[in-house]
């Protein structure tokens, strides 16, 4: 089960991965202004966006992480 997303911690994912709001609305398939609703907290998003946020928010650590590591 994805765990649940705040509207600051979507708002904070799209910053770290410096997206507009119709690049992040591209990449998870939804209109501007549903993210905007998750942002402002309108309206949560639906059990497989949360599942997509979780896999696109863990994919963007590790790629950042390991570019961080020696070597």
């Amino acid at each position: 089960m994805p765990h649940e997303w705040f509207p600051f911690q979507i708002r904070a994912l799209r910053s770290r991965m410096g997206m507009t709001r119709r690049e992040f609305a591209d990449l998870m398939d939804v209109s501007t202004s549903t993210v905007g609703n998750w942002e402002t907290g309108a309206h949560p998003p639906t059990h497989a966006r949360r599942i997509a946020l979780t896999a696109i928010d863990r994919m963007h650590r590790t790629v950042f992480t390991s570019r961080q590591l020696p070597g």
